[in-house]
């Protein structure tokens, strides 16, 4: 794996690198809609400007999709802002893009339909291991020509210049299913870097990981994530609410609440409230044996379901940014 030295640049590098552990640290343990939108989103802190793609799928190893899972993007441009306090002066600021932005649609839409991912996820494995990795388009063997095939085509569209590839796998290597992330580089003169490719190659494993436990080692449907309401109704839930408070809360009636609850219950695989609220703070993973393998190997099925509960801290993930790119200081994003 690259690693980063100790320069100016590294430094940067490194920061980067901790910004965007700690934003991939607080994904959801639980499959949202929006939730590859929110890892994308976490991936901006790399280099700005830039736009991001996160996609799990399954592939085979021609390129070819065999099941588009989930897709999400996200961007952040640099925008002059004017005072007129004083004297007249501009500067720059970073914004995020909306979701709706045009450029963001098209990529997003490009993606949901592709048929080509336009680069070879295998040539991208790491020598002696089956896992894969990252590197600028420029330098992956045979994608050269990327500018005038399926990757170049959606990312010329969304307005980036260079890009840099990276993918590994979710569970089982022979199961073909991978988490991929496109990050492009939007500034006109940008061109992707070595530096970039190992930030990250850094950040994938904790990125797999929140996948994971997330989505859990099989593939899901879109009718398996939570929607805004329900992942309302769960963090009021985590919070120690009873029914008729949230109800109270929210303006709803308590038996829509309680449908919400036993939506969650269903689509996380919990049967009690105590296994519901491990799962949703990421302390156990979505098993393939559902609820009844959950309560049973972490001794939750015996918890009768409560109006009370505590919430618990996310796991801090900055020491994978150090354990790659050595010492240095992070800044919260």
């Amino acid at each position: 794996m690259t690693s980063l030295g100790h320069g100016s640049s590294s430094g940067s590098g490194y920061r980067a690198a901790v910004r965007a552990t700690e934003a991939i640290g607080v994904l959801p343990a639980v499959p949202t809609q929006d939730w590859c939108n929110r890892a994308a989103n976490a991936l901006l802190a790399i280099r700005p400007p830039s736009i991001a793609l996160v996609m799990i799928s399954r592939w085979t190893d021609a390129g070819t999709p065999a099941f588009i899972e989930a897709v999400g993007v996200a961007g952040a441009s640099f925008a002059e802002v004017g005072t007129t306090l004083g004297r007249h002066s501009t500067s720059s600021s970073l914004i995020k893009l909306e979701p709706g932005h045009p450029a963001l649609a098209r990529l997003r839409a490009a993606a949901e339909n592709l048929a080509n991912l336009g680069w070879a996820p295998q040539r991208l494995a790491k020598s002696g291991s089956q896992g894969l990795s990252a590197s600028p388009i420029e330098s992956l063997d045979g994608a050269s020509g990327w500018r005038q095939n399926a990757l170049g085509q959606r990312w010329l569209e969304a307005g980036a210049h260079d890009v840099v590839v990276a993918a590994t796998h979710l569970g089982d290597p022979d199961e073909h299913r991978v988490l991929f992330v496109e990050f492009g580089l939007t500034s006109p003169d940008a061109t992707a870097t070595a530096e970039d490719a190992a930030v990250i190659d850094a950040l994938m494993p904790a990125l797999a990981r929140r996948a994971l436990l997330a989505f859990g080692s099989s593939p899901s449907s879109e009718a398996q994530r939570l929607t805004p309401r329900e992942e309302l109704v769960l963090d009021h839930l985590l919070q120690g609410k009873s029914v008729r408070q949230i109800a109270e809360e929210l303006g709803r009636s308590p038996h829509t609440v309680h449908d919400h609850v036993k939506a969650l219950h269903r689509k996380l695989n919990a049967s009690t409230r105590g296994a519901l609220v491990a799962r949703a703070l990421g302390h156990i993973e979505l098993a393939p044996g559902g609820a009844a393998s959950l309560a049973r190997d972490f001794g939750v099925g015996d918890l009768e379901p409560r109006e009370t509960g505590a919430r618990a801290g996310v796991a801090d993930e900055s020491e994978i940014a150090s354990s790659h790119f050595g010492n240095g200081r992070g800044e919260e994003r």
